[in-house]
Formats: structure tokens, C-alpha cells, sequence
């Protein structure tokens, strides 16, 4: 069940590292003629945000490359970088930024293929008035994913309901009261299943004739083996065998893309694959 999860994008979803550690975990290698400053950093299973951040707040001729060895990197909320954010068809707000540029001459990132796992709510990466832009071989994940899934495995139109055998590896849900609470990540959870949409599982993609409907069943039942009952009378029904989504309620399901690009130019994106979003995938402004 879990690969679904990465088939479903958004239209297109270590605390107080010490100063020494964080100087530790990346290494200045050098700078061209051009005063780009090189940054290098190796894979960790602690926490990145605190590093990346500096590295970006210390580059004073805002001209940068950041060059990421190959392996898996993991962001948390904690230490990013709070801004209120206006952005196109998403929420506007405070959001957690981790890699974000501002007014910067020449801006390159190499990810070497590398894997970058962020939890929470957070705005991954934020480009904002740069005049070169180059970002390459880098996955996009989340620990967690923002939403909600499972297989239908019955349906019964006459009496208005429809049952799922519900993921649960690498999922985070609750059933409490009638209601399916998730993801319940740091204190923040859906107020419904809101936008729901039904895949193929063996085609990896929208089932035929699909409705994106917003979900909001008047109660869900525990059943035997597993299998939860919700009840929601609709005009359209999943079929049985697909994989039901919901990405929750409109006023909180676009947090923010993976990559929000603003009043920038000469941009390329190269080998970048994104399984998960609080959002779209890419958006430029």
C-alpha cells in the first residue's frame, strides 16, 4: 500500500544541535574567481535544517553551492526559518522554510541523487528574486505523508456506505469517535478527509471517471479484520480493488509546493523527483 502513497501528488502534501556540530557537519571547500562559495555536506540521521540555514544566512556575496554527498537527509520544523508567505493557490501564512534563497546573484544545488526526508509542516524549498538558479538529482519526500488511504473493498450504494481496508506502514491516522483523524503530526490534524480521489493500483493512476470529491462521512465504523465502514452517501461511487486518497480539507490541504520559485529567472531543474508534497510539486511566480 505504501507505494501509492508516492503515486499521489498534489495537483501539479535532532532538536538543538550544538553550535560545533553544526559547524561540523559541512565543510567550505573553496570559492572561484566569482566569490561562489562552495558548501559540501555528508549524509546525517540527525536533523539538517539548523546546518542548511546557516550556510545560507552566512553567504554574504550571495553567490552559493551547496553539494550534498550521496545518501539520505532529513529535515524537521524546528530550526527553519519563519516567514509569512503569500503563495499562488495555497495558504497564506507563517511557513517553516529549509532552504531558503533571497536576492541571490547565482544560486547551484547538487544533490548527487540524494534522498531529502521532511517532517511537519514545512515549505522545502523557497527561491525568491534570484537571477540564476541550477538544482539538480535530488528526491523529495516527507517521513510521514499528509494523507489518508486505503483499499476499497466493498461498496453498497442503496444503503450509502463504502468500506476500506485502511494503510497503517509509514501512515499516521487515528479513529476516535466516528472520525478519522490524521495525520496528527505535531499537534495538526484535518478537520475531514476532504478531497478524495480514487486510484488504479495496478495502472498507477486515476481511475477511470473518477470524481475528486470532498469527504466528510457522517460516521466511520470499526469492522472485523481491520476493515473501517464509512458511512457517505455519494452520487459516485469508488470501484472495488481501487486505492481511495483524501488529502483533507480545502482551508489547510495546500500548505505550501515542494519548490515555490518567485520573480526569479534562468532556472533549470534536473533530475528531481518529488513523491510528496504539502501541496503542488513546483510552482513559479
Amino acid at each position: 500500500m505504501k507505494i501509492y502513497r508516492k503515486a499521489f501528488l498534489r495537483q501539479c502534501v535532532f532538536y538543538g544541535l550544538n553550535r560545533i556540530v553544526m559547524l561540523a557537519g559541512f565543510l567550505v571547500a573553496g570559492s572561484t574567481a566569482l566569490a561562489e562559495k562552495t558548501i559540501e555536506f555528508k549524509p546525517s540521521n540527525n536533523d539538517m535544517t539548523g546546518m542548511v540555514r546557516e550556510a545560507i544566512e552566512n553567504c554574504a556575496d550571495k553567490e552559493v553551492k551547496l553539494v550534498f554527498e550521496e545518501g539520505t537527509y532529513r529535515f524537521l520544523p524546528d530550526l527553519a526559518e519563519e516567514k509569512y508567505c503569500v503563495i499562488t493557490n495555497h495558504g497564506n501564512g507563517s511557513k517553516r522554510i529549509i532552504f531558503h534563497f533571497d536576492g541571490f546573484r547565482k544560486v547551484e544545488i547538487e544533490g548527487n541523487g540524494s534522498e531529502f526526508v521532511f517532517h511537519g509542516q514545512v515549505l522545502p524549498f523557497l527561491f525568491e528574486r534570484c537571477n540564476q538558479l541550477n538544482v539538480k538529482n535530488i528526491t523529495v519526500d516527507w517521513d510521514i505523508p499528509f494523507v489518508f488511504q486505503g483499499e476499497v473493498v466493498a461498496v453498497n450504494e442503496k444503503e450509502g456506505w463504502r468500506e476500506l481496508k485502511p494503510a497503517t506502514e509509514g501512515f499516521s491516522w487515528t479513529l476516535e469517535n466516528g472520525r478519522i483523524q490524521f495525520p496528527n503530526i505535531d499537534g495538526f490534524a484535518y478537520s475531514e478527509l476532504g478531497s478524495t480521489l480514487s486510484f488504479d493500483g495496478k495502472e498507477k493512476r486515476v481511475t477511470h471517471g473518477a470524481w475528486d470529491m470532498s469527504s466528510a462521512p457522517r460516521w466511520v465504523e470499526k469492522r472485523p479484520g481491520g476493515i473501517l465502514r464509512f458511512y457517505e452517501p455519494t452520487k459516485k461511487y469508488p470501484p472495488v480493488g481501487s486505492v481511495l486518497s483524501s488529502k483533507g480539507d480545502r482551508e489547510h490541504d495546500r500548505y505550501a509546493p515542494a519548490f515555490e520559485v518567485k520573480s526569479s529567472k534562468n532556472i533549470t531543474f534536473d533530475g528531481l523527483v518529488v513523491h510528496h508534497a504539502l501541496g503542488m510539486g513546483y510552482l513559479f511566480e
